[in-house]
């Protein structure tokens, strides 16, 4: 008995960690993040239109890969995704906090948009140090 429950606390911690460093890394390359906003964000507007489910997925990743691609090549699509990702993740805070009666839900919409903001700016420096030629 003792151990199929230390089977089943290994497995829970596996799991933990598999998604805490999928967090972390989500968080470090926010230009991915911002990708993967833009290619759920086509999914939700069409996900009633009646379209193959793997046109939807090529459509999405084919987003995804440009986003990203874009992100790292010119400095105006970094500028455009990141204030759209701000402008997402406060419109998910509005809605959690939406229904709140102990504050508005204004502010915790401008403190994820601050936040998302600074984790853009994060990223687009390690993207400009990234992209730099090394000096011999």
């Amino acid at each position: 008995m003792g151990s199929v429950i230390g089977i089943l606390f290994l497995m829970a911690r596996i799991i933990i960690t598999i998604h805490v460093k999928a967090i972390l890394f989500l968080l470090k390359h926010f230009d991915i993040t911002n990708g993967l906003i833009a290619g759920s964000t086509f999914q939700i507007l069409t996900g009633n239109l009646h379209i193959n489910v793997w046109i939807r997925v090529v459509i999405v990743v084919g987003i995804i890969a440009a986003s990203i691609l874009l992100q790292h090549f010119f400095k105006p699509a970094r500028i455009i995704f990141g204030i759209l990702s701000s402008i997402f993740f406060g419109i998910i805070a509005y809605g959690f906090f939406q229904d709140n009666t102990k504050f508005s839900p204004y502010i915790p919409m401008g403190i994820t948009i601050i936040i998302v903001a600074a984790l853009n700016v994060l990223s687009w420096i390690r993207i400009s140090h990234s992209n730099e030629p090394e000096n011999v």
